[in-house]
This record gives structure tokens, sequence and C-alpha cells, in this order.
């Protein structure tokens, strides 16, 4: 147990310098490009979830109509809807990390990994929560602007524009 590894810090600097020595490329270029390409797999679930927010929403139309008819405001639903969206995906979210959990424990009994111990890091999952919340509202905006827009009368009769 002399040789034990109690702490391996790693730093993102340090490997993206030389992966851009070895493709010839600044360091800026590569972070741009490793950034644009998490932003575009982002993007592919949150455009799912705003397909999946709109026929959610208009599964939803006779509540809407109904509620317009007795007052309800554009911005009143709006929120709902957006609040809503942000309560599914924190749930989504949370449900992430207890199947994360899960699966380190397995993989730390296992001993696939000799020498090392996985555990989660709090601050990840704080800032995975932020990202969650933000996609969460990005995606919802969109179909509930649409919704909110809808004349009560269509809404009632289940009339799609």
């Amino acid at each position: 147990d002399e040789y034990r590894l109690e702490t391996f810090n790693c730093f993102m600097g340090s490997m993206n310098e030389s992966i851009a020595n070895e493709i010839r490329q600044s360091e800026i270029v590569y972070l741009i490009g490793v950034i644009g390409m998490m932003v575009l797999f982002m993007l592919l679930p949150a455009v799912n979830l705003t397909t999946i927010n709109i026929s959610r929403i208009m599964e939803r139309f006779p509540e809407i109509g109904i509620r317009k008819a007795f007052g309800a405001s554009s911005s009143t639903l709006m929120g709902q809807f957006i609040i809503e969206n942000v309560i599914l995906t924190l749930i989504g979210g949370l449900i992430a990390y207890l199947l994360s959990w899960i699966i380190l424990i397995l993989i730390n009994d296992s001993g696939v990994v000799p020498w090392g111990y996985i555990e989660l890091d709090i601050k990840v999952f704080f800032y995975s929560m932020i990202v969650t919340i933000f996609f969460g509202i990005f995606s919802g905006v969109l179909p509930s602007y649409r919704m909110s827009r809808l004349h009560p009368a269509e809404a009632l009769k289940g009339i799609k524009r």
C-alpha cells in the first residue's frame, strides 16, 4: 500500500496544450472548437425537449382555451408552462445524478479500476443543475410563447396554427 494513489489532479490546460501542439493550432482555436462541439451536443436534446413540449402543450389546448376565456394573461400561461418545464428537467437531472451515483458504486465495487475510487463532485452537480435549468427555460420558451398567443376559441376547438 505504499504505492497507493491518494489524489490525482488533472488540469485541462495541459491536455489542451498537448493536443493543440499536435494539431499545430493555437490553444484558443482548439478550445473554441471543443466548446462549439459541446454546445452542438447540448442543443440536440434542447431541440428534442422543445418538440416534446410542443406536443405536451397541444394536448392541453382545451385547458388553455378555458383559462384564457376566464381571463388568464399570456404571461401567466407562459410562466406556468416554463416553470413546469424547469421542474421536469430538474427531476430528470436528479434522476441522472442518482443513476450516475449508482453506476459509480457498481464500478468501484467491481474492481474495473484497480487502484482508483471514483466519486461524484458536488460542484459538478451544482453546475450541471444550472445548465439543466438553462436548457429547461430555453426549451420551454418557444412552445409556451406559441401557446400563449392562441385565441380562446381556437384553443377550445383545437385549431393548431
